[in-house]
């Protein structure tokens, strides 16, 4: 590349530090490449390269200036290199949006230009179903770490009150073994807790100390992205009552009373519009039920706040910044629906996918039978399992290899097989239901937040992304 052409070249550039005191020599210190003075081995600082990289192609779309200076010419060259790729994608995609009406409905103005003058070009998009990131995910190893949350702490019996964590180290399309730990929330447990207080953990500390021990051991240095089965975020309703288990029970009836005290958010409501789109006799949509994520439950509240103070930042839009430690939302739901929608399930149907949560007061095949029939061999049982996860199993969803989704199928397998609260006492049989639900839907989970570190996530955000968003897999 000859950069010394380059459109927006800066005529300070001949001011650049000597490279050949700061290009990495063996072990020798070098600069950081993003110019905030780092002292490392390699190119950049830990996550020092994806700022680099996002403000290239900030620069790219016009939402930033060009700098005026560079570490050396590498740093200058890379820097271009995004920087050129960004423009040509953005090339690439103006001619599809002159004259439509989704340029229009995104707010975009575009003018005819004559001469040589180039079209001034308009930022994405910030509504609706988008790629979860537009900068790449920084390379090197991620700890992804996926939560099946119980919003209310569990029902009132002691084996629903449970969260469940799914985690395993991710580097590339490599990655470690999958781990599963059951948090059990039992000795919290509060039975006059009145209908909008959570029945145990009402502070989310057993949970986040959970998190901070898999850390401890797990994450060392790494990145570590946490996946969340819950709203997390929405803007505030001073309209609406506190949040109530009544409520959520109503909504999932969906009884319209609820309406009265939940409210869909922004991003919630981007993703309704979608699934009224859908048509076909296998039609998807009704493996996510679609809950209002406003207002916030109040222990998914406590969770956000201990887990700020854990150093965790709220990924809001495809813009934000990659930091050290990034808690995105997802629904298991939502997963299932979207890769079922694109084929990822055939030749399962939607129901089949959901099987492993059927329970026996929910399944009229079982009504007439003695109960201990809610058990079944534990292969059958597993099939549901499998069912259940086998969308995520094509390469182009979590960008891993096939061994490495091969692996943690069997690590779920050998962690399911001595699950007390899943197998029966003789080993032999297993239950569905709630709970073998959070340990599916904890792993479902766990591959979301592998499919954002991989870059081939997309996310639904809302005309306010302070709204919230909603992470799946897939693109």
């Amino acid at each position: 590349m000859n950069t010394e052409s380059h459109p927006d070249a800066s005529p300070n550039d001949d001011l650049l530090i000597q490279e050949s005191a700061e290009k990495s020599v063996g072990n020798k210190p070098a600069i950081c490449w993003c110019g905030c003075g780092g002292v490392t081995k390699h190119r950049f600082m830990p996550g020092h390269d994806a700022r680099f990289h996002s403000l290239a192609k900030k620069v790219a779309r016009g939402l930033a200036t060009m700098p005026e200076r560079f570490v050396n010419e590498n740093a200058r060259a890379d820097f271009l290199k995004h920087h050129d790729a960004e423009r040509a994608r953005i090339a690439a995609k103006a001619p599809a949006k002159v004259g439509t009406s989704a340029t229009q409905a995104a707010g975009g103005n575009v003018a005819a230009h004559g001469g040589d003058e180039p079209p001034q070009q308009e930022p994405p998009a910030r509504t609706g179903l988008q790629p979860a990131l537009l900068q790449d995910f920084p390379a090197g190893e991620t700890l992804c770490i996926g939560i099946d949350f119980a919003w209310w702490g569990g029902g009132r019996t002691r084996p629903t009150q449970t969260d469940t964590l799914a985690f395993a180290q991710i580097n590339g399309e490599q990655a470690g073994p999958l781990q599963l730990k059951r948090v059990d929330l039992s000795t919290t447990y509060n039975p006059s807790a009145a209908d909008n207080e959570p029945n145990c953990d009402a502070d989310a500390s057993l949970v986040l100390q959970a998190v901070q021990e898999v850390m401890a051991s797990h994450a060392g240095d790494s990145r570590v992205v946490l996946a969340v089965d819950a709203p997390l975020k929405a803007l505030d309703r001073a309209h609406l009552p506190d949040r109530s288990r009544k409520a959520d029970e109503e909504a999932k009836k969906g009884k319209k009373s609820s309406g009265n005290t939940l409210e869909f958010r922004k991003c919630d409501q981007a993703a309704l519009n979608s699934l009224e789109l859908e048509q076909g006799r296998t039609c998807w949509r009704h493996v996510w039920n679609v809950l209002p994520g406003a207002p916030l439950c109040p222990r998914v509240v406590a969770l956000v706040k201990g887990l700020h103070g854990l150093g965790f930042q709220l990924y809001s839009d495809p813009a934000t910044d990659i930091s050290d430690r990034l808690l995105i939302e997802c629904f298991p739901g939502e997963a299932l629906w979207f890769l079922g929608a694109l084929g990822k399930f055939a030749p399962f149907l939607p129901g089949e996918t959901k099987e492993y949560k059927s329970e026996r007061l929910r399944d009229p095949r079982l009504w007439n039978l003695p109960g201990e029939t809610a058990y079944r061999p534990w292969p059958i049982v597993l099939q549901w399992v499998y069912q259940g996860l086998y969308g995520f199993a094509d390469r182009d969803v979590l960008g891993v290899t096939e061994e490495v989704f091969a692996g943690w199928m069997a690590d779920l397998t050998r962690h399911l097989l001595t699950d007390g609260l899943v197998m029966d006492t003789s080993r032999r049989k297993a239950r569905r239901g709630k709970l073998l639900d959070d340990l599916v839907e904890s792993v479902n989970c766990f591959l979301t937040a592998v499919s954002f570190v991989r870059n081939r996530a997309h996310v639904w955000v809302g005309d306010d992304p302070a709204d919230g968003h909603i992470v799946g897999p897939g693109r």
